[in-house]
């Protein structure tokens, strides 16, 4: 299996030079959702700084010419779809309650 640049461009062939959706957007959103999340009931006021992170590095593959702006929208999108499955799937809420007691 030949494996390229960047193998998270799901919906073409291309995959390296791929544009939609942005894969930076998604996973930065996936990890401000579930570290913001996990760090929610000790730092509720951290956790919403941890969204600075997504929406910077958005912004700099905009900048950068990277990205269009809607590329940058749909990889938000299908970041936070992710992270919901992602929760669901492991049991997230579960993991994070056991922690706490």
């Amino acid at each position: 299996v030949k494996i390229s640049r960047d193998t998270f461009a799901l919906f073409c062939e291309g995959g390296f030079n791929a544009s939609y959706p942005s894969g930076h957007a998604a996973r930065t959103i996936i990890f401000a959702i579930v570290i913001g999340y996990a760090l929610s009931e000790r730092f509720p006021r951290g956790a919403y700084l941890l969204f600075l992170y997504p929406i910077l590095v958005s912004l700099s593959r905009v900048y950068v010419l990277q990205h269009y702006p809607m590329d940058v929208i749909g990889g938000a999108l299908l970041g936070v779809m992710l992270a919901g499955v992602l929760a669901k799937r492991t049991k997230l809420y579960k993991i994070f309650d056991k922690s706490k007691s």
